[in-house]
């Protein structure tokens, strides 16, 4: 079965890119229909070259729009500790404080000011 999901994972599209792995490497969808008599083909190596090249460029694009994409969410969600001077007050978490209580679930969440 390990041939067959390779072949499904290589003929899937991709999020990042739009494009199957297959397509990226080879610049054609393979054949699904099995049997079939294959007509030979002989592409022009010009022509084949120019189309490698433009669909790795395709790629190369969107993966650079993805990738800013994820780091201007990743910038949003990452903050920066808070500059704090000896004597202010803090809140700890309780995580990994042990306090005995019936329920943790119900216990406060944060402790302090300390």
């Amino acid at each position: 079965m390990l041939p067959m999901g390779e072949y499904a994972y290589n003929n899937s599209v991709t999020m990042a890119t739009g494009l199957s792995p297959f397509y990226v490497n080879y610049s054609f969808h393979p054949r699904t229909s099995w049997p079939v008599e294959i007509e030979a083909m002989n592409p022009v190596f010009r022509n084949y070259v120019h189309r490698m090249v433009s669909v790795h460029a395709f790629c190369k694009k969107t993966l650079e729009h993805t990738q800013e994409g994820m780091s201007r969410h990743y910038d949003k969600k990452s903050k920066k500790a808070p500059k704090m001077k000896v004597g202010d007050l803090v809140m700890l978490s309780s995580k990994n404080l042990m306090i005995w209580r019936l329920s943790t679930k119900l216990d406060h969440k944060r402790q302090g000011p300390f």
